[in-house]
């Protein structure tokens, strides 16, 4: 049961009366007489501190070695703050930096891509012009190559039969004499 009596329950379990100034919590005092002691626990190291480095601490200084934290004025938080905004800027600009540089990349790539398909398609556009033209021409050339060749093979045709007939007619003749 008293361990759970906790903050004001315990005062009331633990009074004391005083003439003077009426009840006072004895946990109250105990907790009064122990940071009684850490502060001359405290001011003695400050002291020796002060010794060591030959000059007396600032309020700042003894703030950051009882509790951890800096205390900084309002101007060197102001300080603080814009040099942290000056790095996240930094930080930004040169991360757009590298987007420009990322996008200029690729945009002369593209350029490049672009120049080199102009200059495929004139390529391609120029042996399809030449071959065309010259398939034209090679195939007339082809056209008339056979409509000789077939002429040649009819005028040889009649002249065989011709002389068939020749060698029939003197054999008729020749025999029948």
């Amino acid at each position: 049961m008293l361990r759970s009596l906790v903050g004001s329950e315990m005062c009331i379990r633990d009074r004391v009366s005083t003439q003077s100034t009426g009840e006072v919590c004895m946990s109250d005092m105990a907790m009064a007489t122990e940071h009684l002691e850490d502060g001359l626990a405290q001011e003695a190291m400050f002291e020796d501190l002060e010794k060591k480095i030959n000059r007396p601490l600032q309020d700042d200084e003894r703030q950051f070695l009882l509790t951890g934290d800096v205390l900084l004025s309002g101007d060197q938080i102001s300080t603080a703050i814009k040099a942290d905004e000056l790095e996240a800027q930094k930080k930004r600009l040169k991360d757009l930096q590298n987007l420009f540089a990322l996008i200029k990349d690729l945009n002369t790539k593209v350029h490049d891509s672009d120049e080199k398909m102009q200059e495929t398609q004139d390529k391609v556009d120029k042996a399809v012009n030449e071959y065309i033209k010259t398939g034209t021409q090679d195939l007339g050339k082809a056209k008339n190559y056979a409509d000789a060749i077939r002429r040649k093979k009819r005028i040889s045709l009649v002249v065989g039969i011709l002389v068939f007939i020749a060698v029939a007619l003197i054999l008729f003749f020749v025999l029948k004499k």
